[in-house]
């Protein structure tokens, strides 16, 4: 039996035909809230979310968040919600100088390393408050510190609203493979154009997509592994339209090893925008 190595969140492509329209999404939260304490929150249309915090830590691998969301004006429906792990890394990032020759910087970015969206939709009605308390299985290959974020979305992607209740300690594995989020494009099999995370592919239904990124071996041996997707209609909050797909296997990648792999992007028969997550199992 196949088993996980890796879950991490790693690109977030939207999928149409005739063509596939397809874009990476790396959340970047720093971007979005510069300062805010347990008590506060990002407020985006009329949703709130407020009183995040870190109640238990019941072992090693689990810990429950409690929070409350508030509506201001008028009925919210289609209401989702996600945690996610964050951490801060030093990346090596390429710029084009004022003379057009690439420079390589050292920069801090923020990695999300997991992401868990529950299941659960909600409505509220205007003025409404409603009190959650949920809990979250931390990945046994998670080590460090990270930023703990609530998001809430809408099945079409919509970020509605944010929260960070603190920062948790994990005592880790840290043996996984990491894909490199901030270094993944997009392409046409074929084409030497590439697209990045804010660009959408057109491509013809005798045409295939591609994603390329960074893989990060963690462990102190050799993987082989298989690339899957996941894919969702509209958006990641939204319907789970084929899961574990894969049309590529038997990759492998050496101890410690930082390599550049090329992965086929699985296509969908119907003309609709889709999104996919990216994952890798074992694949002895």
């Amino acid at each position: 039996m196949k088993k996980n190595i890796l879950f991490i969140l790693t690109a977030l492509m939207m999928f149409s035909f005739v063509g596939v329209i397809n874009a990476q999404e790396v959340e970047n939260l720093e971007g979005l809230i510069e300062e805010q304490t347990i008590e506060e929150a990002f407020e985006i249309a009329s949703l709130e979310i407020y009183n995040a915090e870190i109640i238990t830590k019941e072992e090693e691998s689990k810990f429950i968040l409690s929070f409350d969301f508030f509506n201001k004006k008028g009925v919210q429906t289609d209401i989702k919600y996600a945690i996610q792990l964050i951490r801060k890394s030093e990346r090596k990032v390429s710029l084009f100088s004022i003379f057009n020759s690439a420079k390589e910087e050292i920069y801090e970015v923020q990695v999300v390393l997991d992401e868990k969206i529950y299941s659960e939709k909600l409505t509220l009605k205007e003025n409404e408050t409603l009190h959650k308390e949920i809990e979250y299985t931390v990945p046994d290959y998670l080590s460090g510190e990270f930023d703990v974020w609530i998001i809430a979305k809408n099945s079409n992607g919509v970020l509605l609203s944010i929260a960070n209740p603190g920062k948790i300690n994990f005592n880790g594995t840290n043996e996984f493979i990491e894909i490199v989020s901030e270094s993944c494009y997009l392409k046409v099999q074929g084409d030497n154009k590439e697209y990045n995370s804010m660009e959408g592919v057109s491509v013809n239904n005798n045409e295939n997509l591609q994603i390329v990124c960074e893989v990060v071996n963690h462990y102190n041996k050799k993987i082989n592994f298989t690339p899957y997707f996941n894919t969702y209609y509209r958006s990641t909050f939204g319907e789970l339209v084929k899961e574990n797909e894969s049309i590529q296997s038997d990759f492998e990648i050496e101890a410690n090893e930082i390599k550049t792999f090329s992965f086929d992007i699985p296509k969908v028969d119907i003309s609709q925008a889709y999104e996919a997550k990216l994952f890798f199992k074992d694949g002895k």
